[in-house]
């Protein structure tokens, strides 16, 4: 998901804090009123510093990145679902140690990645979709850049969730039932959960064999866009209760 193109190429000093993700992560933060103690959990501000330039996405600007971010909840192929449990793990232990800094990182970084796994453009794995062009007299290049490759496929989905979103509030509440999932199953085991249920709605598939529609916008507003805030929420809320031994 788009985190900020202007906050990259500034390398954060502008417009740091506007993008899609960054977005999703101020309604999650909302939506924890009355579920932590003001100064036992990083601001609003300190996470926002940990997406756009300063978070994953940042990573892939300042140097050699070569990880991707997606995840086929389908076969299960990627590394997501992992890398949330780490960063989970670790804002329980910054959170418990009182080392607000490295609590902000760690839910600035799970937040992102929370997000990718539930995003339908995220939900691929590059070695099945290189694969469909084995034996094609196709380039490498255009396999990514192309009409219809992996990365202009991607980015022109994104941007049109992004759009959709732009001027418009993300209207949703706080989900106890996903907060007590992730306190009886796992964080890992949740994502897993949520983002097959997602990806069965085969939305970006729709997306690239017949593009953009209203049927295809009103499902992801219906489904991703609401479930990605109310995700997060609920993962920092759970984080916080394991830091704190509280409910």
């Amino acid at each position: 998901m788009n985190s900020g193109f202007v906050s990259h190429l500034s390398r954060g000093k502008f417009l740091n804090s506007i993008g899609t993700h960054q977005k999703f992560d101020r309604t999650a933060f909302d939506l924890l009123k009355g579920k932590i103690e003001k100064g036992k959990f990083p601001v609003r501000s300190m996470i926002l510093k940990f997406e756009g330039s300063g978070g994953p996405d940042g990573l892939k600007f300042k140097g050699n990145y070569s990880t991707d971010h997606l995840w086929d909840p389908v076969n299960k192929i990627g590394h997501l679902p992992d890398w949330i449990e780490v960063h989970y793990k670790n804002l329980v232990a910054a959170l418990g140690a009182g080392d607000e800094a490295k609590a902000a990182f760690e839910a600035g970084f799970m937040a992102h990645y929370l997000t990718d796994s539930l995003t339908p453009a995220h939900h691929l794995s590059h070695k099945f979709i290189l694969e469909e062009y084995e034996g094609k007299k196709y380039r490498k290049r255009w396999k990514v850049y192309g009409h219809k490759g992996l990365l202009s496929s991607h980015v022109a989905f994104e941007a049109g969730i992004s759009s959709a979103i732009m001027f418009t509030s993300i209207k949703v509440k706080f989900d106890e039932d996903l907060l007590k999932s992730i306190r009886t199953k796992g964080i890992k085991e949740v994502v897993l959960s949520e983002s097959l249920a997602i990806s069965k709605h085969k939305m970006y598939e729709t997306y690239l064999e017949k593009g953009w529609s209203s049927k295809l916008a009103k499902t992801i507003k219906a489904t991703t866009v609401k479930r990605i805030p109310q995700l997060i929420s609920a993962a920092w809320a759970s984080a916080y209760q394991e830091a704190y031994k509280t409910d």
